[in-house]
């Protein structure tokens, strides 16, 4: 019997930046800032992913991805004034 291939998922390296954001808690608008791109860019790079993972939502994106290893569920590293729960000296 032959053996049946699944076909290779990629995502590119900015829906992956997108979707690390998005892990990391971060809104459209402060993906954007970040990137330097649109928020609308940031949509489509969105959506474009959850269309390649076949999922509906940013956030059974990011947990598809990070099940395949895609990217890690660490958690950011705040760091300096005005990050949450960080204490101001």
């Amino acid at each position: 019997m032959a053996e049946s291939r699944v076909p290779e998922l990629r995502l590119s390296p900015r829906q992956l930046a997108c979707l690390r954001l998005v892990a990391a808690g971060k809104t459209t608008l402060e993906i954007a800032a970040e990137l330097g791109i649109s928020n609308r860019t940031v949509e489509q790079y969105i959506a474009d992913a959850c269309m390649r993972l076949g999922v509906r939502t940013r956030i059974e994106a990011v947990v598809k991805t990070v099940r395949m290893g895609m990217i890690t569920d660490d958690p950011p590293e705040f760091s300096g004034p005005g990050n949450p729960g960080i204490a101001a000296d």
